[in-house]
């Protein structure tokens, strides 16, 4: 009986590691509480927007991203703990489109003063091919 105790320790504890190094991998601990809106440079094309979601998708912390290119805003439903906005801008300026924080604010606020929520991720089309112009 004595062995069979030290074995069950042992696997509660080796799935509770394994259940924290889980949520701390893919972010489960972390849900979008703010949301910032850039002001980016550039945008002309879906290939555009397809681009600054992407690099903006990858970050730790982002949980949804809208980029409207006619008005230049991208809109990035965000974990303020997990990534700010200053760093947001930093991300779309180095994807190629200079950018600066517009605002931010509590999600909640935005999207009753807006009445838009979070966006739902889309794919784009391979659009013109002038966000390739001069990258080479």
């Amino acid at each position: 009986m004595h062995i069979s105790k030290k074995v069950s320790w042992f696997v509660v504890t080796g799935m509770a590691v394994l259940m924290f190094f889980a949520a701390v991998c893919f972010g489960a601990a972390q849900t979008a509480d703010t949301v910032t809106v850039l002001k980016a440079e550039k945008l002309s094309c879906g290939s555009c927007a397809a681009k600054i979601t992407k690099a903006l998708e990858a970050q730790q912390g982002v949980a949804s991203v809208d980029v409207d290119i006619e008005a230049g805003k991208v809109t990035v439903w965000h974990a303020s703990k997990a990534i700010d906005a200053e760093r947001l801008a930093s991300v779309v300026t180095d994807a190629g489109y200079p950018s600066g924080v517009y605002k931010t604010a509590d999600k909640e606020a935005f999207e009753k003063e807006t009445g838009k929520a979070a966006a739902v991720k889309q794919s784009f089309g391979s659009g013109c091919g002038c966000c390739n112009q001069g990258s080479k």
